[in-house]
């Protein structure tokens, strides 16, 4: 379906509040902690969710890496800005910035109080797809889930019709290891 096409479709889920699971499932989070979440796919277990500016990616961390890298790799667990079931990641460097997406890329940007921000930001994680950890899925796209693809983040749905929606690898590149923060 087009992109217009598939955003109608899931305002109209959001709108109905219908959800064909429950919210989260898998480890549980704990608001106010701070995490680190490691990728599973084979090539890339010593990659973490961090950011370079707004640009949401992954990068190689680890107890050497300098403090600002542990600290862009650092997340604080709140209470999901759209949806207190679920959960919104706060920037452990930069007070106030959280993980939404816009336009099916993740980017940290400074929450602006509005309910698009609000809903952008609001992620629900279930028990990780390939069997490992979690897999952290949108709150207002419910087919969509964190990806990491040539190293950038996007909310990606298996074998949807973006680049970055490709089956390949889909359920290992959606899947995550919770640990706590570096920083």
């Amino acid at each position: 379906p087009s992109d217009a096409t598939e955003n109608s479709v899931q305002a109209n889920i959001v709108s109905a509040k219908y959800a064909i699971t429950s919210l989260t499932s898998g480890p549980a989070l704990t608001v106010g902690s701070s995490i680190s979440l490691r990728a599973t796919t084979a090539c890339c277990t010593t990659r973490y969710i961090a950011h370079t500016g707004s640009t949401i990616n992954t990068q190689v961390v680890s107890s050497s890496s300098s403090t600002a890298l542990k600290q862009q790799a650092s997340w604080t667990v709140r209470s999901g800005l759209a949806n207190s079931a679920c959960f919104s990641f706060e920037s452990k460097d930069t007070p106030g910035s959280f993980i939404r997406h816009y336009n099916f890329e993740l980017l940290l940007n400074a929450n602006d109080g509005t309910k698009q921000f609000h809903e952008d930001a609001t992620f629900c994680p279930q028990a990780g797809l390939n069997g490992q950890g979690s897999s952290i899925r949108s709150w207002s796209y419910p087919t969509r889930y964190f990806r990491h693809y040539n190293n950038v983040l996007y909310a990606a749905s298996n074998g949807g019709v973006h680049t970055f929606d490709a089956a390949n690898l889909f359920n290992d590149d959606v899947s995550w290891v919770i640990s706590a923060g570096f920083a």
